[in-house]
């Protein structure tokens, strides 16, 4: 379910992605998706490291 009322602003920095750049670095966004399920199993982005199935910076 994603919160339509929550807005955040991008920062690329954080973003985890072989890619630096985003287009939308510093931009202000509405709605959060409270969590992520890859491959049935839910994604903790607030542990440090990289979180199982996905593709981070090397």
């Amino acid at each position: 379910m994603i919160n339509p009322n929550h807005q955040f602003v991008v920062d690329a920095n954080a973003l985890l992605s072989r890619n630096p750049i985003s287009a939308f670095d510093d931009a202000k966004l509405d709605g959060v998706t409270p969590r992520t399920i890859i491959g049935g199993r839910t994604v903790d982005f607030d542990t440090p490291g990289n979180p199982a199935n996905l593709i981070s910076r090397p």
